[in-house]
């Protein structure tokens, strides 16, 4: 996967660069085939900024996120990444299962629903 860092207004140190690309390597289990990604990195006034931008062949997922530390703005910002990954792979298995036909269970009971009392 082919990884490209932007850095701004922060200097670009070995331990971030680590950071992300072990962040990425992460998300490498949930895409089929290798991608393109793509981290900026800034800091404004106080907050630090991780922006992450993953291409996956047709797709392109984006997660950012801002807090008082980077390694923490990175690790949410992959990990919006990693819920949109997974929540794509369970629509495609859930449609090829189905053939995109909703199927009825004849043994399935019907739940009964006690009423809201105020």
């Amino acid at each position: 996967m082919t990884v490209n860092i932007t850095f701004r207004h922060l200097e670009p140190t070995e331990a971030l660069k680590e950071r992300i690309h072990e962040r990425i390597d992460r998300l490498q289990r949930f895409l089929d085939r290798p991608t393109e990604a793509h981290a900026v990195l800034h800091v404004e006034n106080l907050k630090h900024h991780a922006e992450i931008t993953v291409k996956a062949g047709t797709y392109r997922l984006r997660g950012e996120a801002c807090t008082e530390d980077m390694y923490a703005s990175i690790d949410a910002a992959a990990d919006r990444i990693a819920r949109q990954l997974m929540k794509h792979k369970e629509k495609v298995q859930t449609v090829g299962k189905t053939n995109g036909i909703a199927h009825h269970n004849p043994q399935s009971q019907p739940v009964e629903v006690a009423p809201i009392v105020h």
